[in-house]
């Protein structure tokens, strides 16, 4: 994973430019930066599920 999340979250290619990159800097969004996110795998419900 190397594109920023807000580049993720819009499936456009990410210029990886620290801090801000151009795609976020021109559509005047805020950049939610590289970091790891960690998501739970969860049903249709929402409960997390069982994994043996």
């Amino acid at each position: 994973f190397s594109s920023c999340w807000t580049c993720r979250e819009r499936r456009i290619k990410c210029d990886e430019r620290p801090i801000s990159c151009n795609n976020c800097e021109r559509a005047k969004r805020t950049c939610a930066g590289y970091d790891v996110r960690l998501i739970w795998a969860t049903d249709e419900r929402g409960k997390p599920v069982k994994r043996s």
